[in-house]
């Protein structure tokens, strides 16, 4: 059985949000952001295995699904904070710990987005790599066929003195 990235991705989604609903209105700022955080790094582990493991997308769409993950979280805590303005129900303690969230969603989702993307060989750095390689080679192979040219010279010369 096939476990798709998109489902995985909808129920991290579904789960963080309703984790960010609860830390918005429960006064746990600390536990729901760490939580928040572990569940990113959840989502990016377990994407990442199954991308591995049987190719579903481009890591260039791995990468960017978590940093939609992250702006997605980033704007439901937005949301969130807006929604208790717009029902007085907020405290500024609230607001500071939605946008205190966002910001860690965020950098947590363009992190990975970063990792996954920018470190990727290019086909422009493996032609280089492997000129590199070939000229090595070559040039060890020139200093091999020297050596054995000179130890020739040298043979001939002893049998041609004997």
């Amino acid at each position: 059985m096939l476990i798709e990235i998109k489902n995985i991705f909808i129920l991290t989604f579904i789960f963080g949000g309703a984790l960010i609903l609860y830390g918005s209105y429960s006064g746990l700022y600390l536990i729901t952001i760490v939580v928040s955080a572990s569940i990113m790094l959840i989502y990016f582990f377990i994407s990442l295995y199954l991308n591995t493991k049987n190719r579903q997308i481009s890591i260039e769409q791995l990468g960017d699904s978590n940093y939609y993950l992250g702006f997605l979280f980033t704007l439901a805590s937005i949301l969130f904070s807006i929604l208790s303005m717009v029902l007085n129900t907020y405290n500024i303690d609230d607001i500071l710990y939605n946008f205190g969230l966002s910001l860690i969603t965020t950098l947590i989702g363009l992190f990975f987005r970063i990792y996954l993307t920018n470190f990727i060989p290019t086909n422009d750095s493996n032609v280089e790599i492997i000129n590199k390689s070939v000229y090595d080679k070559v040039r060890m192979m020139d200093e091999m066929l020297l050596e054995n040219i000179q130890k020739n010279k040298e043979v001939a010369d002893m049998i041609d003195t004997r």
